[in-house]
C-alpha cells in the first residue's frame, strides 16, 4: 500500500479552506487505497520531523495556505529529506509569495502589468500618501499585503476617507503594503498544469463575474454568490494572447509543477495580477473545474501531480548522483 502524507497548518485565517483541501484529497486517495495520513502543523510538527526519515512515504501534499510556510520554508523542510511533493520549489515560493518582486521580474520583461505604489505603513502620513496616489495611480485604487494572497487582506480604497479608515484599521506601522490601480475589469484566472512528458498545458480560463467590485471578496468565494465561468468566452484572439503571456509568466518567474495566473481584462489588454503557488483543492475551488473542462476528472489531476513529481525528483536525483560520482 502506497503512503502519503498531508500538511496543514493549524492557527490562520485560511485554516478552514486548507482543511478541505486536506480532506478532498485524503478521500480521494484513500478510495485507492492509500495510507493518508495527516499533519497539523506546528502542533504536530515534532511527529512529521519523525516522519520524514521514514524512506517509506511515497509523496506529500503541501496543503498550507497561509503565509508563513507557504513562502518556502516547508519546503526547505522537505527538500532536506529529499522527500516529493507538489508545488515547485522553495526559491521560487519565496519569490512569488511577494506580490512586488513578482511584478518586478514580470515587468522587466515587458509583460502587463498593473502600476503601483509600494510603501511601509508608518512611511508617509494620510496626507503624504493621499497625494502620491492622486499624482499617479488615483482613485479607486486596490489595497493588497504585499505578502498575502487572500482577499480578506484586499480592500477597496474609494477616497482620502477609505484611505484612513483602512490604515487606522492596522496595529502594526511596519506592514508592507502594496497600492494598485483599480482597473476597469473582468476578473479571471489561468492555470498551467505540467505533465508527465513535462510539457506545459494552460487549461481553460475562468472569468468570474461580480456586479460590484464590492462583492470581491473573501466569503463570497466560497458561498457561490460569483458567477465562474469556464471556459471563460474569449474571443480566439484574447484566448491565444492569454495563453502566450500565462506561459512566459509562468516561465519567467521559473514555476514548475502547477500554478494559478489572476487577471484582469481591460478594454485594451489583459493585465497579470499576481501568482498562486498552492492552489485550493476544495470542492468550489476554481483549479479542479478548469481540469474538468480539459477532461482531467479529480483523481487523474492528483495523479498527473504525483506521477509528474516522482519521475522528475527521481530523474533529478540521478543526475546529481552521476555528477557527484564524476567529480569523484
Amino acid at each position: 500500500m502506497k503512503k502519503v502524507w498531508i500538511i496543514t497548518w493549524w492557527d490562520n485565517s485560511e485554516r478552514d479552506i486548507s482543511f478541505l483541501s486536506a480532506h478532498a484529497i485524503e478521500d480521494t486517495l484513500k478510495s485507492w487505497w492509500y495510507e493518508v495520513t495527516m499533519f497539523d502543523i506546528p502542533n504536530e510538527l515534532d511527529a512529521l520531523y519523525q516522519t520524514l526519515e521514514d524512506t517509506t512515504i511515497d509523496f506529500y501534499f503541501v496543503m498550507i495556505h497561509w503565509v508563513w510556510w507557504e513562502d518556502g520554508q516547508i519546503v526547505s523542510l522537505l527538500d532536506m529529506y529529499w522527500v516529493t511533493y507538489q508545488c515547485t520549489s522553495r526559491d521560487v515560493l519565496s519569490l512569488t509569495m511577494n506580490k512586488r518582486r513578482t511584478k518586478c521580474v514580470w515587468r522587466s520583461y515587458g509583460l502587463p502589468v498593473a502600476n503601483d505604489l509600494y510603501f511601509q505603513i508608518w512611511d508617509y502620513s494620510i496626507d503624504e500618501l493621499d497625494m502620491q496616489i492622486s499624482d499617479t495611480i488615483w482613485y479607486p485604487c486596490v489595497w493588497k499585503e504585499l505578502d498575502q494572497w487572500s482577499s480578506k487582506w484586499i480592500f477597496i480604497i474609494s477616497d482620502k476617507s477609505d484611505l484612513i479608515k483602512t490604515r487606522n484599521s492596522y496595529d502594526s506601522m511596519s506592514k508592507v503594503i502594496l497600492l494598485e490601480e483599480f482597473l476597469q475589469w473582468k476578473e479571471f484566472t489561468t492555470w498551467i498544469l505540467e505533465l508527465q512528458d513535462w510539457s506545459l498545458e494552460v487549461l481553460p480560463s475562468i472569468l468570474i463575474e461580480v456586479e460590484w467590485w464590492e462583492e470581491l471578496n473573501f466569503e463570497n468565494k466560497y458561498n457561490w454568490k460569483m458567477n465562474k465561468i469556464c471556459p471563460a468566452p474569449f474571443d480566439d484572439s484574447t484566448r491565444k494572447v492569454v495563453e502566450e503571456i500565462s506561459l512566459k509568466a509562468f516561465l519567467w518567474v521559473w514555476c514548475t509543477k502547477l500554478w494559478r495566473i489572476d487577471w484582469i481584462l481591460t478594454s485594451k489588454w489583459p493585465i497579470l495580477l499576481e501568482i498562486n503557488t498552492i492552489p485550493w483543492f476544495t470542492s468550489t475551488s476554481l483549479f479542479p473545474k478548469a481540469a474538468k473542462v480539459a477532461w482531467y476528472n479529480f483523481q487523474q489531476l492528483l495523479e498527473i501531480l504525483m506521477k509528474n513529481i516522482v519521475m522528475k525528483d527521481a530523474w533529478i536525483l540521478e543526475r546529481t548522483s552521476s555528477f557527484s560520482r564524476k567529480k569523484l
